[in-house]
């Protein structure tokens, strides 16, 4: 039954412009053994090349009906990482904007601390005084400091993905953009981050006063919201960034897509975080065995090792994250995933309620 199916959807891709070598990564990304996908080609007499490619075009291909094949939530959130990891190595100055981003956030932290500690003449011990009236949580122009400094914090982050995303949207048309051109694109959108990043950091400053003042239960409220917030909003840079509507027609569409998936994005995305924090456990593994060497050098240029590794590992699983989200946006608004993707892979992500 596997070969008969295997040869009818690669048929039917053929007919719609792909290439043997894009059905073939398509396969394996949905599960398929290197021996079935080789006796199904076999079937066939020559190959065939994409029209895509022979045109220029870009990367965008319509999707077909794959045969049924299943895949767990790990090795879809494996897959993800895979397949968004192709596309970071076609455009890896992307990697920049996280680094850019922590750079500017240390700088904002630093000016808010120093400005705080001897210009205001405040007491760091104090702030952990959580509930106390004396502390200075409970003044207001604390909290408006708070908020500024929240707003500063999300509007460099939504900057800086806003940058990704622009680089990202342009390789799936086929463009190859630069960093420059990413945050030239970002600064066209600045005045939907303004608003989007005010709006976040209003959101989060709320629930946070809400959270200190509350008992357990109250807690535990004010987190579901939380995790509502983010959830719906779960899209809004990429919706931002790739339509012309207004910031709260963005958070509509990223509410939609959500829906779409009945919550699958969500887990796949904590699937990929889970993914990474498998990585960085054997990392963190590998350090602790060498502590049995009793070797101080051995132990601190391990100790560095592991540090940059997870500086690494962060960057990395960052802007991987961004190309999930857009790739996913790009294939709930067209049906078009871009090459290295798998279909299934997608339609998995986007599974209905039964």
């Amino acid at each position: 039954m596997g070969n008969e199916e295997l040869k009818n959807y690669i048929e039917q891709s053929r007919k719609a412009g792909m290439g043997d070598a894009q059905i073939g990564d398509a396969l394996r990304g949905a599960g398929w053994s290197e021996p079935m996908i080789s006796e199904a080609f076999g079937m066939f007499t020559e190959p065939v090349t994409s029209s895509a490619q022979q045109t220029g075009g870009g990367m965008g291909l319509q999707v077909l009906s794959m045969p049924p094949r299943t895949i767990g939530r790990f090795k879809a959130s494996k897959l993800i990482a895979i397949s968004s990891w192709n596309i970071l190595k076609q455009d890896k100055e992307m990697l920049f904007f996280p680094v850019f981003a922590v750079l500017a956030d240390i700088v904002i932290l630093a000016i808010a601390g120093a400005l705080y500690y001897f210009v205001f003449g405040g007491d760091f011990k104090a702030l952990s005084s959580v509930g106390d009236s004396s502390s200075p949580k409970s003044d207001p122009f604390f909290t408006a400091v708070v908020l500024a400094l929240y707003f500063l914090l999300f509007f460099i982050a939504t900057f800086f993905q806003a940058g990704m995303v622009s680089i990202i949207r342009g390789r799936l048309y086929g463009q190859n953009l630069t960093f420059g051109d990413g945050m030239k694109n970002a600064a066209r959108h600045i005045g939907k981050i303004f608003l989007w990043s005010l709006l976040s950091a209003s959101v989060g400053v709320i629930l946070q006063s809400i959270a200190e003042r509350s008992k357990l239960l109250g807690r535990i409220i004010v987190w579901i919201l939380g995790s509502l917030w983010s959830i719906l909003s779960f899209f809004v840079v990429p919706v931002l960034i790739m339509e012309d509507i207004s910031l709260f027609g963005s958070l509509k569409k990223s509410a939609s897509v959500i829906k779409k998936t009945w919550g699958e994005i969500i887990i796949l995305d904590v699937g990929v975080s889970f993914f990474f924090m498998v990585i960085g456990l054997l990392a963190a593994l590998v350090f602790i065995a060498t502590l049995f060497t009793a070797n101080f050098l051995i132990i601190l240029i391990s100790g560095i090792l592991l540090a940059i590794f997870f500086m690494l590992l962060l960057v990395i699983s960052s802007v991987l994250d961004v190309i999930f989200k857009v790739v996913l946006y790009q294939f709930a608004n067209t049906g078009t995933i871009p090459q290295g993707f798998s279909l299934e892979l997608m339609r998995y992500a986007f599974k209905s309620k039964k």
